[in-house]
């Protein structure tokens, strides 16, 4: 049984309507004798009793008489039925949404100014705060309007999350400009009349000038029936990546081979570093209660005793950096198409073996005699394919800077398609008869036929961006935040289904800001979000692993399916 709490009001307010006059026919409006929304308010500072004193047109026959008006004061403290403030509600916000603090925390952060359990800051959060985001997002639909007014239509930028565990995907859709989201939720299918589904009522709201996706199948074919005069722009990043698709493979084959060198090579060499021989049990630095023991100070070996073996363990110092260099280059990822493994691998090695041959000029040491022997041998086993690879790359780096809006900057989109085509196609006859380079050079076609329509908008669009970073970042950003709330990436998911599409909406930057945006949501816009919330949240109602909540599920279901007519009965 729930425990009821006990408030305490410090101060009493009566509140009375702002408008002195009748709106209809303009005469004196009169106080009535009776109060209405009298109840608590729990704020961060105290407790409040408030009630309101309504007023009416003393006319009978004036259509004020029967309208009782209130205070818009009152209605700014709290929403109806809650009896915790809105500053409450932007506050507890403030910590889930904006400083990624879990529930518990956040209901520790208020205990000592409100009585509220665990429970309620769940509920609060769901049940208000999201659903007063999402309404207050609506307020800038005038704004957008203007905004497409002038410039012809609005810029839509749209992508999604990957779906997890085979639930619905999370899919949003963001004014480019301004950021706001106008469109968020999860997808079942994802196909062209999904997608077509999806978008159509931003076409019946605003006049849509351009569009800035991936290239998903169907998605195009739904962008070009739902927004049929509107520039379609791929991703130029994902176009770069799918040309790089068989370079990253080759550049794997040569990181791999060259990985394989190093290490039957130098195996002994970097196995024995990592277990350094001065380090009882191979335990490194330790901090904490019981350290380990500070370092020695670094002493002078030209005047202090015993300095040939301090300079000889400077020395090996300066050797086991380089080896852990190795190391590290060993475990370099490929993220095409700027970063390919087996290139930097390469790399590394030979600034390993030009700086060892310089250190050898001036003191011997066998662990640098076969760092340059390994850095060689493996260098010149991998030479044929590290020439094959390095080709591929220049050629995607020439096409990048095509693309390179510094360089196109006074290009338009039809000047940038035609250097691209010039080069492909010089490209093409460079490789013409060789087997070793022409399914590459097919490979690159193939793809650029493919996003040829939607590569160059961006160039005669002013405004529109040329890759879908921006959403892919406010996706990741909403991922590493709850991630932080939660601590597991499996609650991450969870949360990611159950509500992702509300937390993808922006907050205010500062607590008044965002009380002062929750005021002005219109009370029935603000119910009608919370359904919403509540319905997307009610398909999740046996998503979970506590027996006896489960238990007390299954109950509630069998009672109302027994609740039903039987098969037998009319």
């Amino acid at each position: 049984m729930t425990r009821p709490k006990l408030l305490y009001p410090t101060e009493r307010r009566i509140y009375h309507p702002e408008l002195a006059a009748c709106p209809h026919c303009g005469s004196p409006a009169r106080l009535l004798n009776y109060l209405v929304s009298d109840k608590w308010i729990q704020t961060l500072t105290g407790v409040l009793s408030i009630a309101v004193r309504p007023s009416h047109c003393p006319d009978s026959a004036c259509p004020g008489f029967a309208l009782r008006l209130r205070s818009v004061a009152a209605r700014h403290l709290a929403l109806p039925g809650c009896t915790y403030g809105l500053a409450v509600v932007a506050h507890l916000g403030q910590l889930r949404h904006q400083q990624a603090q879990p529930f518990r925390a956040v209901q520790a952060a208020l205990a000592p100014h409100i009585q509220i359990s665990l429970s309620a800051v769940r509920l609060l959060y769901h049940d208000a705060y999201l659903p007063l985001l999402a309404a207050n997002e609506r307020a800038h639909k005038e704004t957008l309007m203007h905004l497409a007014a002038d410039h012809g239509g609005l810029f839509l930028a749209l992508d999604g999350l990957a779906p997890a565990g085979g639930e619905p995907q999370l899919w949003c859709v963001s004014e480019v400009l301004t950021g706001t989201v106008l469109r968020a939720g999860g997808l079942t299918q994802y196909h062209q009349a999904a997608f077509a589904a999806f978008l159509q009522p931003l076409a019946a709201t605003w006049p849509i000038r351009a569009v800035l996706s991936d290239k998903q199948q169907g998605l195009e074919a739904a962008i070009s029936t739902v927004f049929p005069h509107a520039a379609h722009q791929l991703c130029q990043t994902h176009y770069l990546a799918r040309l790089a698709d068989p370079v990253a493979v080759a550049d794997m084959d040569l990181a791999k081979t060259a990985r394989t060198g190093v290490r039957q090579q130098l195996g002994p060499l970097l196995r024995a570093e990592a277990r350094p021989a001065t380090i009882a049990d191979g335990v490194l630095t330790v901090t904490g209660l019981v350290p380990s023991s500070p370092p020695a100070a670094p002493r002078d070996s030209g005047t202090v005793p015993g300095a040939a073996s301090s300079v000889a363990a400077q020395a090996n110092e300066i050797v086991s950096d380089l080896v852990r260099r190795v190391r590290y280059l060993l475990t370099l990822a490929s993220h095409p198409p700027q970063r390919f493994a087996g290139l930097d691998l390469l790399q590394g090695l030979e600034e390993i073996r030009r700086l060892s041959h310089e250190l050898l000029a001036h003191r011997p040491h066998p662990t640098l005699h076969a760092l340059v022997e390994c850095a060689a041998t493996v260098v010149g086993q991998v030479r044929e394919k590290r020439t094959h690879v390095e080709q591929a790359v220049q050629w995607l780096t020439d096409i990048r800077t095509l693309l390179d809006p510094a360089r196109s900057v006074i290009l338009s989109g039809a000047g940038v398609a035609a250097d691209l085509s010039a080069y492909l196609e010089r490209m093409d006859r460079e490789v013409t008869g060789d087997s070793g380079w022409e399914p590459l050079v097919a490979h690159m076609w193939g793809v650029s036929r493919r996003y040829w329509r939607g590569l160059f908008h961006t160039y005669d669009q002013a405004g529109l961006p040329r890759t879908n970073n921006g959403m892919e970042s406010r996706l990741r950003e909403v991922r590493r935040r709850l991630i932080r709330t939660n601590g597991q990436a499996g609650q991450t998911a969870q949360q990611l289904q159950r509500v992702g599409a509300w937390e993808l909406i922006s907050s205010a930057a500062t607590e008044p800001e965002q009380v002062s945006a929750f005021a002005t949501v219109d009370v029935a816009e603000w119910q009608q979000e919370r359904e919403r919330v509540r319905e997307h949240r009610r398909r999740f109602r046996l998503h979970n692993r506590n027996g006896p909540r489960t238990a007390q599920q299954f109950a509630q279901l069998r009672q109302a399916w027994l609740a039903l007519p039987g098969a037998g009965t009319g």
